[in-house]
C-alpha cells in the first residue's frame, strides 16, 4: 500500500510542499533552495531509495557512500562491505 503525505500529519513534507511550516518547527526554505519542486522530487525519487533501503535492510549492511562505510568499519572494528560469494579460501601453511 502506497502511503501519501496525508498519512504523515507531523512530517516535514507538508512544509516542503507548501513552502511554509504551520507548526513552526522547521524552516523549509533551506531545503526548498536545493529542490525546486518537492512534489515531483518526492514522487520520482522514492521508489529507487525504497528499493535500495530494503536491499540493505535484508543484508544487514549499512547504506552509505564508501567514506561512510569505511568510517563505520573503523569505528566498529569489522568488515561491512560485501565480500566475494562462496566458501572462504583457506591458505595451506
Amino acid at each position: 500500500m502506497v502511503k501519501s503525505a496525508k498519512d504523515y500529519p507531523y512530517s516535514s513534507v507538508h512544509a516542503h510542499l507548501s513552502g511554509k511550516d504551520e507548526l513552526g518547527i522547521i524552516n523549509p526554505n533551506h531545503l526548498l533552495d536545493l529542490v525546486d519542486d518537492w512534489e515531483t522530487y518526492l514522487r520520482l525519487s522514492q521508489s529507487d531509495k525504497v528499493d535500495e533501503l530494503q536491499k540493505h535492510a535484508r543484508t544487514g549492511r549499512p547504506l552509505g557512500d564508501s567514506g561512510f562505510i569505511q568510517k563505520a568499519e573503523n569505528m566498529l572494528g569489522r568488515v561491512l562491505v560485501k565480500g566475494k560469494p562462496g566458501p572462504k579460501r583457506v591458505d595451506d601453511q
